[in-house]
């Protein structure tokens, strides 16, 4: 029976559903591709926003703390002789205005004189700058530039790390000839990072660096004042970040953007593009099972279970019509002998079980290659290929007669003896139709069955 799907059909659904897996992973992964960028290019430019507004706030502070201090230095500068007490009520007053100055203390002579607060800091005061080269080092640059210079980080003598705003000051301002001492305000560094934002900056590694002047470099401050140099040499956001003491530079270089949330968001997307996937092509396979179903459906007995007059019948104008090869083959036309007497006397389910019974029969006594099929009524069809000799059919003829006559049904309490009556019409390459060999082999038939008359049994 040829109504299965053939291996020709079978390899090009196969290559049709593994062409469609292949073009469904390749969007998929277009698709993936594009989310990726699309992600990255706005976490990047998010990332670009915060490193621009650390940088401002960044300068915002520094400006603040440095304003506030050139006011005291201002202050200093007309009256150097302040009293502890009206130093410390204008020391107060400058520290409510900000909340990352961590002390601010006055040197005349380069000694540490006043500092306010002065709790938490008593180590500091007394100090001489001069017995400290690296503080020294910015004192003294501070007093040559005549101006503020911002130095640090650098490490306390009260502990911690901050940054220095030393603040010159002379007697005979604005000349720079005589000069009194200096007025230092300390930033808590930390805080300072921590207000600007970049201790908890996403999406990227920073670095803080120097201009790299010579003067700056010359005062034996390193260039990197926070994050890792190497972000320095190689990054991909540089921005310049204005101080009261001359410009700073911020880098920023990308993280790896392969974050949990974008890998799970990637992994959804491949999820349901997988689903989405599996579901078309189950869809597909579902039709092609419904259409094969039904074609097979269309093509098949209901009560037999072997091919139909529909399918027998497409198959003999196929081989009729044949093509360079003329073919060969053999057609049998089958009778099932006294089937109405079983129907009367048994009943009609009795009928149709002796018409399965010698369908079944009929199917296991022809050759793999061969078809049978039920014409309709108590007729079926045979046809065996490479049969085209009245010997070689008559044979196989004989074969099949005693096959389905040598099995009986048992209905019940009953036994029912199968007997048929066969004839044949043979194509061996002749100019014909179909219409003239079920011709041929219904005139066969029912002289075959004239001839068996008094030889064909009763059904018990």
């Amino acid at each position: 029976m040829a109504t299965t799907l053939s291996r020709r059909n079978k390899a090009g659904i196969a290559a049709g559903i593994v062409a469609l897996l292949g073009f469904g992973i390749y969007v998929e992964e277009v698709f993936v591709q594009l989310f990726r960028e699309r992600a990255e290019s706005l976490e990047r430019e998010q990332t670009r926003q915060s490193v621009a507004l650390s940088r401002a706030r960044l300068e915002a502070e520094l400006f603040r703390n440095t304003y506030l201090s050139d006011t005291l230095a201002s202050f200093i500068t007309m009256d150097p002789d302040l009293t502890a007490s009206e130093w410390e009520a204008v020391a107060e007053k400058l520290f409510q205005k900000s909340d990352t100055l961590r002390n601010i203390g006055i040197a005349p002579g380069d000694v540490i004189a006043q500092i306010y607060p002065y709790e938490g800091n008593e180590k500091a005061l007394g100090f001489d700058y001069r017995t400290a080269p690296e503080q020294m080092r910015s004192v003294r640059l501070a007093r040559e530039m005549g101006s503020v210079y911002i130095a640090g980080p650098v490490a306390l003598v009260q502990g911690g790390s901050a940054l220095i705003a030393r603040f010159p000051i002379f007697r005979d301002y604005p000349n720079t000839r005589d000069y009194w001492g200096t007025v230092s305000a300390v930033m808590n560094f930390d805080a300072l990072l921590d207000n600007a934002g970049l201790n908890d900056l996403q999406g990227a590694s920073i670095a803080l660096s120097r201009a790299g002047d010579g003067e700056h470099i010359a005062s034996g401050e390193p260039t990197v004042i926070y994050g890792d140099p190497a972000v320095a040499q190689n990054a991909d956001i540089q921005l310049p970040v204005n101080t009261p003491s001359g410009a700073w530079q911020l880098s920023a270089r990308f993280d790896s953007l392969t974050t949990p949330s974008l890998q799970r968001a990637i992994a959804i997307i491949r999820t349901i593009a997988l689903l989405v996937l599996t579901l078309i092509i189950a869809s597909i396979l579902l039709l092609l099972r419904a259409y094969h179903l039904s074609r097979q459906a269309a093509l098949i007995d209901e009560l037999t279970q072997v091919p139909n007059r529909r399918f027998i019948m497409g198959q003999l104008h196929r081989l009729v019509s044949g093509g360079s090869r003329p073919a060969r083959f053999a057609v049998l036309l089958i009778d099932l002998n006294r089937f109405k007497e079983v129907n009367d006397t048994l009943g009609h389910e009795a009928g149709d079980a002796l018409l399965v019974h010698v369908a079944n029969a009929l199917q296991r006594a022809v050759r793999a290659g061969d078809s049978v099929a039920r014409l309709g009524g108590d007729e079926f069809i045979a046809v065996l290929h490479r049969v085209s000799e009245k010997q070689q059919a008559e044979a196989v003829i004989e074969k099949i007669r005693t096959s389905v006559e040598s099995n009986t049904l048992v209905w019940h309490e009953d036994e029912i003896t199968p007997s048929i009556s066969i004839g044949y019409s043979l194509c061996h390459g002749q100019d014909t139709s179909v219409k003239e060999l079920l011709a041929k082999a219904d005139e066969s038939m029912y002289r075959a069955k004239a001839a068996r008359l008094d030889v064909i049994s009763p059904w018990r």
